[in-house]
């Protein structure tokens, strides 16, 4: 799981612009992979499981290793 450093909601948020972005250029399993993070740091649980599981999805077709992915996964679930 990417391991985010600040709590600073305004930041979180722009960063959650900036991933979406790179997302819509090239959607690819790392920037998938931080938009997952970046959902469940601010509280967006729901969606964030099913990010992660595109972005495992993203993984497995491209031969990536996953396994922060299936870290944030279960978080995820603990929060729910």
């Amino acid at each position: 799981m990417v391991k985010l450093k600040t709590d600073d909601k305004s930041k979180l948020e722009e960063a959650k612009e900036w991933v979406i972005r790179s997302i819509e250029l090239d959607k690819n399993y790392s920037n998938t992979d931080t938009y997952a993070a970046l959902l469940f740091k601010t509280g967006v649980y729901t969606k964030s499981l099913k990010v992660a599981k595109d972005a495992i999805e993203i993984a497995k077709e491209n031969d990536e290793d996953y396994s922060t992915t299936t870290d944030l996964i279960n978080a995820v679930i603990e929060k729910l």
